[in-house]
């Protein structure tokens, strides 16, 4: 049981967020390109005032925001909770490492929150993850979505989110 014998069975593996600063997304961890992140005054899928804001800043192409990592050759879960804050719909995942980069389709946003998530097999190395606006070509003035609760765990699917403060963590 979780915290008291009222809670429920948490059954999934220990498995390690490797994001930190998984929640604040002002922090230096977290590169800004093209775009600003301000906390908003949305409420998180957690239920407080901690939800961040992720906007086109000016007319720069490849609009991201990204935590640099280092990848072992496996199977790594990329996820993040997002909502639209605007009238765009769609952002998507970049994720770099030795063998080059790759992007993730399109994901669909909407007005209520959910967590997106990407399996990726990483050659290993050096790399980033990274929260895109839709197209690496186009200037979208329009980009502006809330974020909340990244995550980078290694294994094929995505477990229950682990919040991160300054160092990996896990549960």
């Amino acid at each position: 049981y979780k915290d008291d014998t009222k809670g429920a069975l948490l059954l999934e593996p220990s498995r390690t967020n490797s994001i930190t600063y998984s929640e604040d997304f002002s922090n230096a961890a977290w590169v800004k390109i093209g775009g600003t992140v301000s906390l908003s005054n949305s409420l998180s899928p957690d239920g407080t005032l901690n939800a961040y804001r992720f906007y086109l800043a000016n007319s720069q192409v490849n609009t991201r925001i990204y935590q640099t990592h280092t990848f072992s050759a496996a199977t790594y879960t990329f996820s993040v909770y997002a909502k639209k804050n605007g009238t765009n719909d769609k952002f998507k995942f970049s994720i770099s490492d030795s063998s080059g980069q790759t992007l993730t389709p399109d994901f669909n946003l909407t007005d209520d929150w959910k967590r997106f998530e990407y399996t990726y097999t990483s050659s290993g190395g050096s790399g980033s993850w990274w929260v895109v606006n839709p197209s690496a070509t186009e200037i979208s003035s329009e980009f502006d979505v809330l974020i909340y609760g990244a995550q980078v765990e290694l294994g094929s699917y995505p477990t229950s989110y682990i919040p991160t403060q300054g160092s990996a963590v896990t549960r």
